[in-house]
């Protein structure tokens, strides 16, 4: 079976009229697939009534941008004849030789589909599979396809969690990192965007105890709760990394912050506290690390999972609880319409 969140296989098929449907068609879409193994059954016609039903209501919860296929194992002809006499909606393939049926994994059985439908997001994920629908609960399926279809069409329009959950705390577990976890910050951290793919952005994980002293040693007394992470993340870039513009726009700050962003939010969603510093001497530190002299080291990140307070400040014991503060909306944000 395929996975949730796995982009579909590569396709290239043609509907019933010789249309070319493919994974570009899909891609900027939402699309219900659905399969089903003929078009003499009673199930079968029942299925492609209700969910042609459901169809203006697919599109209306998308804004339009919605596919609706169907796909069966018997002739083009057959298929054709079917959806034009009884005037179903939406794109309809014909899958005799199974090849659209393999790629989806569906169970194959006595040479006929067994019935399944996918809800694919605008990427072409899959979000949602229903493998093997038997037709006494084809009714019930049908109506929990539409209101998950709903959820999450509304899940993608609304502001991700991950985002709004993370905050720069200080109270961190005496717990390290396993190392699979870490690395995996990092993997999200290195597909970041650049100008021209120049990738400027370079990490330096510490967890040495002897070089994190020396680390702590070059950090004022206002960031002394950075001890108590487990983890510490150099971050530093080069200029001649990456592009060098007009206007003073030297880039490389740029795409290293939108590495540092992707890593925060990857942090969030693994349960994981990230919290970066400018308050430190770059100089010595970069000494300690043997990082070029030429080079900008541009922040450290304490990184851990988030724990007691109890060791903090009172100060920064009230800042672990208070209310997320932002300026308005409407002070950083400009639009002409």
């Amino acid at each position: 079976m395929l996975s949730v969140n796995q982009v579909i296989p590569d396709f290239e098929v043609k509907d019933i009229y010789e249309n070319v449907i493919n994974n570009e068609v899909l891609t900027g879409k939402y699309t219900i697939l659905f399969f089903f193994p003929n078009t003499f059954k009673p199930t079968c016609t029942k299925e492609c009534e209700i969910i042609s039903e459901y169809y203006e209501e697919f599109k209306k919860i998308c804004a339009e941008d919605f596919l609706l296929i169907g796909v069966a194992d018997v002739s083009n002809e057959e298929l054709k004849k079917f959806v034009e006499e009884n005037k179903f909606k939406g794109i309809y393939i014909s899958d005799q030789k199974k090849e659209l049926s393999n790629k989806f994994v569906i169970t194959v059985e006595k040479n006929k589909i067994k019935r399944s439908t996918f809800i694919l997001d605008r990427w072409t994920r899959i979000r949602h599979s229903y493998y093997d629908i038997v037709k006494e609960d084809l009714e019930n399926h049908l109506k929990n396809l539409k209101e998950s279809f709903k959820l999450i069409v509304k899940s993608d329009n609304s502001l991700d969690s991950n985002i709004e959950i993370r905050r720069s705390k200080r109270g961190y577990l005496d717990k390290k990192l396993d190392e699979e976890k870490i690395y995996k910050l990092f993997e999200a951290a290195h597909l970041a965007p650049s100008c021209f793919n120049n990738q400027p952005w370079k990490y330096i994980l510490i967890s040495d105890e002897k070089i994190l002293e020396e680390i702590y040693e070059n950090i004022p007394e206002g960031n002394y709760w950075i001890k108590y992470a487990p983890t510490i993340v150099a971050v530093y870039s080069n200029k001649e990394d990456d592009c060098d513009l007009s206007n003073g726009r030297e880039y490389f700050m740029f795409d290293t912050g939108m590495s540092v962003g992707l890593l925060m939010i990857q942090a969030a969603k693994m349960g994981i506290l990230t919290h970066a510093i400018a308050g430190f001497k770059p100089k010595k530190i970069k000494k300690i690390l043997d990082i070029p002299e030429k080079s900008v080291l541009i922040t450290l990140i304490s990184i851990g999972y988030p724990g007691s307070s109890e060791k903090l400040s009172e100060d920064h014991k009230k800042t672990e609880k208070s209310p997320r503060d932002r300026k308005d909306l409407s002070t950083v944000l400009k639009i002409y319409k």
